[in-house]
């Protein structure tokens, strides 16, 4: 690339000054052609960075822009495996341009080089970039500039999130950077603690950050030490109780920002990461020295730090203004104090007031809310809608400490705070005109529905009270003038209806839900779209579902078109999937709509940035789950798929190539997994094959993690289409050589062994339903396949390697043959397949073993003087082989049907239920720790993520049931977790979707055995009569699989005139 030259400054200022401010489109659209066109010049990133950097000779505009440029660069550009590189030459510049404009930059400069530095970092730190901490370490011993400190601070801030959560190599870098560098930052913590300035609170809160950075996910070694730590924690403590210093913004969003708020509320995140992860002993597990360790901090530390949020705490109960931000993290931080013996004992004399003039304010509908609901209904719905968001409010913290406090220690707060509630809906029902006390009884609703765990945990002690309470005061809310009232309402009684006993009572409120669908305030509709979630399961509640369906539909559409909310489609996806098998009159319509959607939410998306477009992302993805269901629900209405598929196709098309959006591409390939295998008719039309090569681009260029979601697809095209596998294209390239792409560099040793195994799968697909197709590829087949079976250490692997041998040889065994030949090898092949046949150990499942039977019977269609020599000595071996798999398959069949007539019996004696799990449990749960208990116990770690163990144990369960099933002879051909339902209640979905299309699952193995023996037999009558004579015990098991083989004939025979019979009858109807 031709380097930029220095004189070029001025020329490509002259861009960015044309892109800033166009005179025209023209010009618009020439400096950005320009601006492109420079991105791949070396020099370019270092003109930019002068430009950026010199805010004084250039107008605010070109440099903020030059440093966005240069930002933009970096990102694409710096990496080695990039298009284009940045010259070593260029990064040498840039890094200490980099470190100048984090520190002498404007704000909007430093937001951008914060970038750059991050992507530095990242990619050369330490190894290219070694002087960074020493030169930053210099400048915070010799700096008295507070924002050149600022900007020091934030890139060694960035250097500790480099191992924030990294391997034990990186946990030892972080440990160094830690002892390195925090003995300096304390010394100017505690420097700073004497200046009263915004400025110097900004530079205490870049060395927070740092602290919490380090402490995020592992304690570093040196600050187990309560020496070192207990300074760190006064230092803090002493900014929490320092007044603000003068010059606090009037305006709200300059004031929350402001950094002596800010600081604040980083000591508070820092108190409670610490004691939350590491100071309760419930997270130390079994480390005996980790438990003392928290023991020692709760009681200490914890203690201490307990008093302090308490201070903070009541300047909210005397009305002083503190931040959201700050308020957040210390309910928080209340939330474990309250767990642990000794900071509850500071904490109960308080909990009453706590309760009483903190919670219960924070949980009613403030001002501004209420103010937001009058003025603009949606956005008060996407404000108080948002689970993005949930975290971040205040009121949902202060609903949970309410919550926590009465869980575990009910014998102080739950009375008062059942008095606080049962008295605000008292004092609403005798003014129900006063806003503010309306606005109070909203949060007291709030309350009583977090209240819902404890009654139901306390069984009937509290039931009527419930009944009543729901009935009297939650209820006639439905019908409220004030849509938030009537929305808060909805959300209590669908959380308690599992609890209610009173089925009338129920079913009036089911009513009064539905009735509010057609409410027409917005947040009262919002409400009762979402309470249908719980409100569907409910057993007496069906029948009126089912007799709304059409209107159901119609008023979620309507809605969807109003509101973008994932928590929205999730509530249609539970009707549809309720009534999934009812769906087939509306699936056109649905997804129709749905897809439409999709379109509209992504348009969205892209005009958005950060959380805003993730918000759209979400309802596209739950869209595209949404639509998943419904092709789940018809499958048993086939017909019913092709003109769902029509109106699917261009979606499909259009979001499988939307690079990067994981979730789309997923839920895409599980609705192809659903259409390939459900269609009732075959060969595809030419849109689905025109899917295979995006798709195939897709896992080569970002989706290499999916091929398990991509196998189902390519399993279904080879199996259910294999003319037009083989036989059409695009691009000069068959869709064979398409789909091998992906299959070939599988099998090649270069993948992991579960997607080895799972290509050796497709591998077999192929030579059953491509027989004559692909001769070409057996010789690279065989090879994979033995290289797999000598070196896989995964049992299932190794197994399946000679399960593809096994499919080769039944494919064509003359072609197989001959290639084992050419590499000397048929010998040894064979002898380690029949010594594992022989053994019995590692071919174990049904369909494994029909192809021991099928393969090894393809070989008696060679006549016997063109197999090779080895194979007409071992032939005895060969045929003695496929009779004792037969035996054990015969044997294995028995066992089943024993072991299914006796839970057969189990179920008739047990009334024809399930067995009942009641009364066990799986999980402890930890409520009040002592901190002198002995804690063993891991349910609790803050390093298991419980969504990652429920999808760890729904995994575990689809494999168990999948390898019974297969044990069981069923078939898996579409490998998705929807095809298996394990909660499924009745038994239609066993039934044949269409007509198996693979010819391998159409013969029966007895059937090939006795004919191809036979056939042999006639053709041979010599060689074959030597092979029965010398196999003499086994041979007399040979008329027994001689009458089976009538029997099945005759079974199969009737069957089909039966079926045909059927079918004439259809037509004649």
């Amino acid at each position: 690339r031709k380097p930029m030259a220095a004189s070029g400054d001025e020329e490509v200022v002259g861009w960015l000054r044309a892109f800033s401010r166009p005179s025209s489109q023209q010009m618009l659209h020439e400096a950005d052609r320009l601006i492109r066109q420079a991105k791949t010049q070396h020099g370019f990133a270092v003109v930019l960075m002068r430009i950026s950097l010199s805010s004084d000779k250039y107008d605010i505009a070109v440099s903020q822009l030059a440093a966005i440029v240069l930002k933009q660069v970096v990102e694409a550009s710096w990496d080695e495996d990039a298009k284009f590189v940045i010259a070593e030459g260029d990064k040498d510049v840039l890094r200490q341009g980099a470190l100048q404009g984090m520190m002498t930059g404007t704000d909007e400069a430093r937001r951008q080089y914060k970038e750059v530095v991050k992507v530095i970092v990242e990619e050369d730190w330490p190894a290219r970039w070694g002087d960074l901490v020493p030169r930053l370490g210099e400048v915070i011993k010799s700096e008295s500039n507070p924002r050149l400190l600022e900007g020091a601070l934030l890139v060694l801030y960035q250097v500790m999130r480099k191992y924030e959560n990294a391997d034990k190599k990186g946990r030892e870098m972080k440990n160094q950077l830690v002892v390195e560098t925090f003995p300096v930052l304390l010394s100017f913590l505690g420097h700073l603690s004497g200046m009263s300035s915004a400025e110097a609170s900004a530079v205490q809160k870049a060395v927070l950050k740092i602290f919490y950075s380090a402490v995020r996910y592992r304690l570093p070694p040196m600050l187990r030490d309560e020496n070192i730590l207990a300074p760190w924690l006064q230092r803090m403590v002493e900014i929490v109780r320092a007044p603000l210093p003068a010059g606090e913004p009037v305006d709200a969003d300059l004031r929350k920002e402001w950094a002596p708020w800010k600081v604040k509320k980083w000591c508070f995140s820092i108190f409670y990461k610490i004691f939350q992860t590491y100071g309760d002993p419930v997270h130390a597990k079994k480390n005996k020295a980790k438990r003392k360790w928290a023991r020692g901090f709760a009681k200490t530390y914890g203690v201490s730090l307990t008093q302090v949020a308490l201070e903070v705490a009541s300047g909210v109960q005397q009305g002083r203004y503190i931040p959201e931000m700050v308020s957040n993290k210390v309910l928080l931080y209340l939330g474990v104090a309250v767990r642990h013996s000794s900071t509850w004992a500071v904490l109960a004399p308080h909990a009453g007031d706590l309760i009483k003039s903190v919670l219960f304010p924070v949980a009613a509908l403030s001002e501004d809310e209420h103010d937001l609901w009058e003025t603009d209904p949606d956005e008060f719905i996407r404000v108080n809608y948002d689970i993005l968001g949930e975290y971040y409010r205040l009121k949902s913290h202060a609903v949970q400490l309410i919550s926590t406090l009465v869980e575990l220690r009910s014998e102080v707060a739950f009375q008062p705070c059942l008095d606080l509630v049962i008295g605000t809906f008292n004092e609403q029902r005798a003014r129900p005109d006063d806003e503010a006390v309306c606005r109070r009884f909203e949060g007291a609703m709030h309350v009583f529905g977090c209240l819902q765990e404890y009654f139901e945990n306390n069984g009937d002690t509290f039931l009527d009270m419930v009944q009543r309470t729901i009935a009297e005061y939650i209820m006639p809310q439905f019908t409220s003038p004030r849509g938030y009232l009537a929305a808060r309402a909805t959300h209590v009684f669908a959380m308690y209806t599992e609890l209610l006993t009173d089925r009338e009572l129920v079913m009036a409120g089911v009513r009064g839900v539905l009735d509010n669908l057609s409410n027409t305030d917005a947040v009262a509709k919002m409400q009762s779209a979402l309470a249908i979630r719980q409100l569907v399961e409910i057993p007496e509640a069906e029948e009126t579902f089912r007799s709304i369906l059409p209107k159901l539909f119609e008023v979620f559409f309507s809605f969807l078109q109003e509101v973008d909310n994932d928590d929205i489609v999730s509530s249609l996806e539970t009707v549809i999937y309720k009534f999934r098998y009812e769906i087939a009159p509306f699936a056109v319509n649905i997804c129709t709509f749905l897809t439409h959607n999709i379109s509209r939410t992504l348009q969205m998306a892209e005009q958005q940035d950060g959380d805003e477009a993730h918000k759209y992302y979400l309802t596209a993805a739950e869209c595209g789950r949404t639509i998943v269901t419904v092709l789940m629900g018809i499958r048993k209405t086939p017909q019913v798929y092709v003109p769902v598929t029509n109106v699917l196709l261009p979606y499909l098309r259009f979001a499988l190539a939307q690079e990067g959006n994981y979730d789309m591409f997923e839920n895409c390939l599980k609705c192809l997994s659903f259409i390939t295998y459900c269609l009732p008719t075959t060969p595809y039309p030419d849109e689905i094959w025109q899917l295979l090569p995006v798709i195939v681009d897709a896992y080569y260029e970002w989706a290499a993690d999916y091929f398990s979601e991509i196998y189902p697809v390519l399993d279904n095209l080879a199996s259910r289409d294999p003319q037009s596998l083989v036989t059409k294209g695009t691009n000069g390239k068959s869709y064979l050589e398409i789909m091998w792409r992906i299959v070939g560099y599988l099998i090649s040793g270069k993948s992991s062994d579960p997607d080895a195994l799972e290509a050796l799968r497709l591998v077999e697909i192929l030579l059953q339903c491509c027989r004559g197709g692909i001769d070409h590829l057996v010789p690279e087949i065989i090879d994979r396949a033995l290289y797999h079976f000598s070196t896989a250490d995964a049992e299932d692997l190794v197994c399946f390697s000679l399960v593809t041998f096994l499919n080769a040889l039944f494919y064509n065994p003359l072609i197989t043959l001959k290639y084992t030949e050419e590499k000397d090898m048929t010998a040894r092949v064979f002898e380690r397949l029949l010594s594992v046949i022989a053994e019995d150990k590692l071919i174990v499942e049904v369909t494994d073993r029909k192809m021991v039977v099928l393969g090894l019977g393809a070989l008696l269609q060679v006549p016997v003087n063109h197999l090779p020599a080895s194979l007409q000595a071992a032939l005895p071996v060969i045929v003695r082989a496929q009779i004792a798999t037969l035996r054990r398959m015969q044997e294995a069949a028995l066992v089943r049907a024993a072991a299914k007539e006796k839970r057969a019996a189990a179920k008739e004696a047990a009334g024809g239920t399930a067995p009942s799990y009641e009364g066990l449990s799986f999980i402890g749960k930890h409520g009040i720790v002592d901190d002198e208990d002995e804690i063993d116990d891991d349910a609790n770690d803050p390093y298991i993520d419980d969504d990652e163990e429920d999808d760890a144990e729904d995994d575990k369960l689809y494999r168990l049931a999948k390898r019974i099933q297969e044990i069981n002879g069923g078939e898996f051909a579409f490998d998705d977790d929807d095809d298996l339902d394990l909660y499924e209640e009745d038994d239609d979905h066993e039934d044949e979707v269409f007509d198996d299309e693979n010819p391998v699952n159409k013969l029966n193995e007895v059937v090939y055995f006795v004919g191809q023996l036979q056939a042999a037999m006639e053709r041979e009558p010599g060689p074959y009569q030597q092979v029965i004579g010398s196999i003499e015990e086994d041979a007399t098991y040979l008329p027994e699989l001689q009458q089976r083989a009538h029997v099945i004939q005759q079974e199969e025979a009737a069957k089909a005139a039966a079926k045909a019979n059927q079918s004439s009858g259809s037509s004649h109807c």
